[in-house]
């Protein structure tokens, strides 16, 4: 049978050549979210027949990434099925993209010869939102009209100054985000409660995940931050973003900053999913994404 083990910060160096080599722009696919969501959604992995596989557990329900490696995929996808329904009696592949739908299918056909089938369903709450860095950073054209209206409000109200997340000023970070969490009804099981677990292993490991963040003060006060990491050559991830919304325009002036101060060498932005979050997914709207990362989940069942 397959073993899975718990991700820890020395299995980095078995992970990341294998993400690398995909280049993928997938959330999940990047080795800090992994590691920061691996106690709140049970990340694990392992390696066979050369293969990265990946699986979560989500409100008791595991979920199996689509497997990285080279070579030939159906024998790994017969594993993953076998524990999977020695274990659960079902199994489901999920987070994989357009690129790999065909491989998926192909192997979902021949499922029927053995007495299966499967449904292949997209999960809207977790369509990623990519944008064109030029667009977050440059705020130009009528379709940002309003972003942009929104940062010169604020450029005209504040004097403001910007500062790299460093270990120096990390506690004061820290801070601002204890007093942004005491304004907000956090309950138990929460989007808000889970981000902000994840949020404090960013903290934690700052140094160590090779985050980069950034801050936004006025009158040396702190009023937002943004983190981030790389997702690969040509992506940059936003992880978290908060701001004061008694300054108005803070949210617009954090984002255009740290696409323009710690991801101007990439050339698009993801900036994760809206977890089916009506308000959540107009916002993102309202930057006009470039494109989305569309998710799928294979379910195998009976026939």
């Amino acid at each position: 049978m397959l073993q899975f083990k718990k991700i820890t910060l020395e299995d980095k160096p078995i992970i990341n050549p294998y993400l690398q080599e995909l280049n993928c722009n997938l959330l999940n696919y990047c080795f800090v979210v992994q590691f920061i969501y691996r106690d709140l959604i049970h990340f694990e992995y392992a390696i066979y027949k050369d293969f990265l596989l990946l699986k979560v557990n989500v409100d008791q329900r595991e979920k199996f990434l689509y497997p990285v490696g080279k070579g030939d995929v159906f024998p790994v996808f017969d594993a993953l099925k076998s524990y999977s329904y020695e274990r659960n009696g079902k199994f489901t592949l999920f987070q994989f993209c357009d690129e790999v739908s065909e491989v998926v299918l192909s192997w979902a056909e021949t499922l029927k010869k053995v007495g299966l089938t499967y449904e292949l369903i997209p999960e809207r709450a977790e369509f990623e939102y990519i944008y064109l860095a030029d667009d977050l950073a440059n705020l130009e054209g009528n379709k940002l009209k309003r972003k942009r209206n929104h940062v010169n409000a604020f450029l005209k109200t504040y004097p403001y100054q910007v500062e790299k997340i460093s270990q120096e000023n990390l506690p004061e970070v820290m801070l601002f985000d204890e007093k942004w969490n005491q304004n907000r009804e956090i309950s138990s099981g929460s989007r808000l409660l889970i981000e902000n677990i994840a949020l404090q292993e960013c903290f934690r490991y700052y140094e160590e995940l090779e985050l980069e963040g950034l801050l936004l003060k006025v009158e040396n006060q702190i009023v937002a931050f943004s983190l981030g990491c790389p997702l690969n050559e040509d992506t940059y991830f936003v992880l978290f973003e908060k701001a004061d919304r008694d300054y108005n325009g803070a949210y617009n002036m954090i984002n255009r900053e740290f696409v323009r101060h710690i991801a101007s060498g990439y050339q698009y932005i993801n900036r994760a999913e809206d977890c089916g979050d009506l308000g959540l997914r107009k916002a993102k709207l309202s930057y006009a994404p470039y494109c989305m990362n569309e998710v799928y989940y294979l379910n195998v069942t009976e026939a």
